[in-house]
């Protein structure tokens, strides 16, 4: 499911990637940057919060222009690091020169933009509003809002559906209850959540393709999770022991198709109401309004 790309955030606060050529400790740059740009949005909010209230802010400016120089010091040194790392781009070929080089041009806009708005803030700390309100809107346009939550060892991106009500429409009738019984090539095909792979495959061998044991094994063995949709896939479920409902059942597709036994998914809605208490102590969630969540089975 996952390509063989391996990639580092050159600078988080700049949401551009680039590929990774260096070692984490070559970071350093990068974190004391944008350290100091968040320290340059706490001060602005500070000195927005002071503008407000009467009070003068001539320290805090005083702040933002010292951090400024620091932040500008470092700026030389990332520049001449990308020159660099330019050269060494051009050997992956023209997609990562091409990635490489908007990171480079989109994070030298960004601070040269910051750099300006701090020179034009005057020292005696007469400035207004507008000029702190201009910072403030650069500094949260290129700095990270919140952290991505992290399941199991990989961090994932929360994609915020919006919430809506289950279909009501007539769900897939399993074949074992009089459902469509006739097997087409979809059933045993290979796909991105799960993929027929050599370790797919490996692992459907050590249960002896057997797929009462595929099951048995996914169900006691892989730790349930919440969150919404396929975010793992198979493979990194199996890597993990760790996925939920979705990627639990691709595995088990995987492993069912890789074992020559046609499979399909089949969605359904798990209704807690009226032991909402055992729902809070599987989801781990207090406020029963949040608690929702569809289940995946399997149509074998």
């Amino acid at each position: 499911m996952r390509r063989a790309f391996i990639y580092f955030l050159i600078l988080p606060v700049f949401l551009f990637l680039t590929p990774c050529l260096t070692h984490a400790s070559d970071m350093t740059l990068e974190k004391d940057l944008q350290r100091s740009l968040h320290q340059s949005k706490a001060i602005a909010d500070q000195a927005n919060e002071m503008l407000r209230t009467g009070l003068p802010v001539e320290e805090e400016v005083f702040r933002l222009k010292a951090l400024s120089e620091e932040i500008k010091a470092s700026h030389i040194l990332l520049e001449e690091r990308f020159r660099l790392r330019e050269e060494e781009v051009k050997a992956h070929g023209a997609m990562a020169l091409e990635r490489h080089q908007a990171m480079s041009e989109g994070y030298s806009k960004a601070l040269q933009e910051y750099l300006g708005l701090i020179e034009r803030l005057p020292p005696d700390g007469a400035i207004s509003r507008s000029a702190i309100n201009n910072l403030q809107s650069l500094l949260n346009r290129i700095l990270p809002q919140k952290k991505r939550p992290i399941f199991g060892s990989l961090p994932y991106r929360n994609l915020k559906y919006p919430a809506r009500e289950p279909s009501s429409d007539p769900g897939i009738k399993p074949a074992y209850k009089g459902g469509n019984k006739t097997v087409s090539p979809e059933d045993l095909k290979s796909t991105g959540e799960a993929p027929i792979s050599t370790e797919i495959a490996t692992f459907a061998q050590s249960l002896g393709w057997n797929p009462v044991s595929m099951y048995e094994w996914v169900k006691n063995n892989v730790e349930t999770e919440w969150y919404w949709g396929c975010m793992k896939g198979a493979e990194e479920t199996l890597r993990q022991r760790s996925g939920n409902d979705c990627d639990q059942a691709a595995l088990l597709l995987a492993l069912l198709r890789a074992s020559g036994f046609p499979s399909r998914y089949v969605r359904g809605v798990i209704e807690f109401f009226p032991d909402i208490e055992r729902a809070k102590n599987l989801t781990g969630i207090e406020d029963p309004v949040k608690i929702r969540h569809k289940g995946s089975g399997l149509n074998i």
